[in-house]
């Protein structure tokens, strides 16, 4: 491994190390300042509303304006510096400005480094696979040393967290002069949203080739089109099932630190329940892969994956009855292995309604629906949780249950 991928695939593995913690401790810091779930959920609303606004603006802040090399440490300056802030801030609405912030840096940062790698390695399939496996090695491996230091205060974890980034930027000075020339139009991949409830897979360039992360002006044609038509088109109704499925995910899982907090888990246990969910979802990910094939197979993966979530976000009312140690350890692991047949599934669902020559803008698309899911499913958490555990779980199962109903209606659509 030469000098350049070492600092490239370091600088990777730092990023989704240090932002799968922050994103996760930032909420966890609100509520011991607070003690209010509906602050902690206006954390995670912050985080993907600005996450969402600068991937849209992506292209328009990167593309011949700046290079790879700038833009990595932009975006590793914005995370270090918001995460140590976050931990200096004693104002709970100060912290949640602050993750506004990191939710920018996360956005530049994710499409440039897949871009850096894809530079280096002039091979599009390797580098995204690359990437994927240092993502999910970094993530995985983030929350293990976070559970093991879950001990220490939360303001701790993020100036820890912060500081290994500041630490790396540097280096993304010491890339190779073809790291440092302007970005043209059309070089990023595009990636699927980070969030909180599990990572998206990016794609290969070559597969779904195209200048623009989110495109909401082209969902805005698509339901246009279906309205005029007056019938059920399956990408109009796979796009709407999206963001119904989005919007219920954040609104169970937005606020769910807060919750375990007030059932006596400490931070530790927070970290060692993502930990297993991530690790569920590594170890079945190549297993539910395989079983994507055709339409009808893959459309088989999705539903039977969403199936199941109804009853799981059902699971926190069953704590009277069964310790909640077994209720919510089974919880995680089942989120993780659903969430490895979605991930699998839903892009390449997307792609199937394309020519090739528009699969990236289907997948720029999905993008764009499940962060509006992200932004208005958190938007309700931040208000639904002031009322607790119960009417969380119950919407959201409801929600999902619409999801569900609006992707077997999909499944059962002409492919337009």
């Amino acid at each position: 491994m030469d000098k350049p991928m070492r600092i490239i695939s370091a600088s990777v593995f730092a990023f989704s190390f240090t932002t799968a913690v922050i994103n996760l401790t930032s909420g966890l810091r609100v509520y011991s300042l607070s003690g209010s779930p509906a602050l902690l959920s206006l954390t995670t609303l912050a985080y993907n509303l600005f996450y969402t606004l600068t991937s849209y603006y992506y292209g328009k802040i990167a593309y011949k304006r700046l290079s790879i090399s700038e833009l990595i440490l932009a975006s590793f300056i914005i995370i270090g510096v918001s995460s140590i802030s976050m931990a200096l801030l004693e104002n709970p609405y100060a912290v949640i400005a602050m993750n506004a912030v990191f939710g920018s840096g996360a956005a530049l940062g994710s499409p440039t480094l897949t871009a850096a790698l894809v530079n280096h390695l002039m091979k599009d399939n390797v580098a995204v696979t690359r990437y994927n496996i240092l993502v999910s090695l970094g993530t995985i491996f983030g929350y293990l040393t976070a559970s093991f230091l879950g001990f220490l205060p939360s303001s701790i974890i993020l100036i820890l967290n912060g500081s290994i980034l500041l630490f790396f930027a540097p280096f993304s000075l010491t890339l190779p002069s073809k790291f440092k020339v302007k970005m043209p139009e059309k070089v990023a991949l595009a990636p699927m949203l980070s969030h909180l409830v599990g990572r998206m897979r990016t794609l290969p360039a070559e597969i779904i080739h195209w200048e623009k992360l989110i495109s909401f002006g082209e969902v805005g044609k698509e339901m246009r089109k279906m309205m005029r038509a007056k019938m059920s088109r399956a990408s109009t109704l796979t796009l709407l099932g999206t963001i119904v499925l989005f919007t219920a995910i954040n609104i169970f899982f937005t606020p769910m630190p807060a919750y375990l907090r007030m059932l006596g888990y400490s931070d530790k246990d927070i970290y060692a329940f993502y930990l297993l969910s991530n690790f569920t979802t590594l170890l079945l990910y190549d297993f539910t892969k395989k079983a994507v094939g055709d339409w009808e197979q893959t459309w088989r993966v999705l539903i039977t994956s969403v199936s199941f979530r109804p009853f799981l976000f059902l699971l926190p009312l069953t704590t009277r009855i069964f310790s909640p140690s077994i209720v919510f350890g089974t919880l995680y692991v089942s989120i993780g292995a659903t969430w490895a047949g979605i991930s699998a599934s839903l892009p390449v669902i997307s792609m199937m309604h394309s020519t090739p020559e528009k699969k990236g803008e289907s997948v720029s698309k999905m993008n764009a629906m499940t962060s509006l899911g992200a932004i208005i499913g958190s938007f309700i958490a931040s208000i639904l949780s002031i009322y607790g555990i119960l009417y969380t779980s119950l919407l959201a199962s409801a929600t999902v249950a619409a999801a569900l109903y609006i992707y077997r209606k999909a499944s059962q659509s002409p492919v337009d």
